[in-house]
């Protein structure tokens, strides 16, 4: 999580997604990626540009609750 708030810090847009595990497609990201074979990815990190429009971000409210202490 840290990795993906520096990136947001440095205005890089970041998704995190899960590693699909399909032997094939495992053992060529692994031969890629210069991954050990004793090593096992589970999430993958995406990174880019955010758009140029504006980005709305989901806010939600907080109700306001009246506590008693009896």
């Amino acid at each position: 999580m840290n990795l993906v708030m520096a990136l947001h810090a440095q205005k890089i847009a970041s998704c995190c997604k899960m590693f699909i595990q399909q032997p094939g497609l495992e053992k060529r990201f692994k031969k890629t990626a210069g991954i050990q074979v004793c090593e096992r990815p589970v999430m993958l990190v995406l990174a880019g540009h955010y758009p140029r429009r504006e980005v709305l971000a989901p806010l939600s409210r907080r109700v306001e609750l009246e506590v008693k202490i009896v």
